[in-house]
């Protein structure tokens, strides 16, 4: 039997931008992003999906080709708006952001622990329904879509409370950039009870309440 404190830390993740530098593969892109330890030992898990479903809707167009499908979050996962690359640089401003919580186990290293953030870019092909033009009237007809490029960055401090700017560039055939900046802030310490210490997974909470005793007359 023992107790052991977690530090639970929140990490906002925002992806600004994406840019296509080269048109090499038209077709439909998202990016994801999952967060883990450094040692790999704790998962952080989104919690809030913050975007903005009416950005970047043309006028002139009913379709809004760079919002094609919202931003979402699995149990692990969040991902971005998908959105359509048709031309040579063109540029797409997501402003997509999720929350997410992670528990860090406390020790005497607490300060000094990282993150490791690792953003992977997916693509669809849409050449098999004659090209972005008809995706409007076709979208369900979208097929799977593929990691064409994975990056990893380390959020150093992670517990210390960070602002970090990174650029997710990508090579060869998908050329691209996206600017994504990290924010992280410690929420608390939270206290556990380990009832059986050779078996980790089980974890049992103890909560006590006072109640103030009442007077005789």
């Amino acid at each position: 039997h023992g107790s052991t404190y977690n530090a639970i830390v929140s990490v906002l993740v925002h992806f600004e931008s994406y840019r296509n530098i080269d048109l090499m593969h038209q077709g439909l892109y998202y990016l994801s992003a999952t967060l883990i330890s450094e040692d790999k030992t704790d998962m952080g898990l989104p919690i809030d999906v913050y975007h903005n479903p009416y950005q970047y809707k043309s006028k002139k167009e009913k379709f809004n080709y760079h919002n094609v499908f919202p931003a979402r979050a699995n149990e692990v996962t969040f991902c971005t708006r998908t959105f359509t690359i048709r031309y040579c640089e063109e540029e797409v401003e997501l402003c997509d952001l999720c929350e997410f919580r992670i528990e860090i186990p406390a020790g005497k290293n607490l300060e000094s622990k990282n993150c490791v953030l690792e953003v992977q870019l997916h693509f669809a092909d849409l050449n098999h329904i004659g090209g972005a033009d008809e995706l409007p009237t076709r979208i369900k007809e979208v097929q799977t879509f593929k990691s064409v490029a994975t990056h990893r960055f380390i959020i150093r401090g992670v517990v210390n409370g960070v602002t970090q700017y990174i650029r997710v560039q990508s090579g060869g055939h998908y050329f691209g950039m996206a600017n994504a900046t990290i924010h992280s802030a410690p929420m608390y310490l939270s206290l556990i009870h380990i009832s059986e210490p050779t078996r980790p997974l089980y974890i049992s909470y103890a909560v006590f309440c006072l109640k103030k005793k009442k007077k005789k007359k």
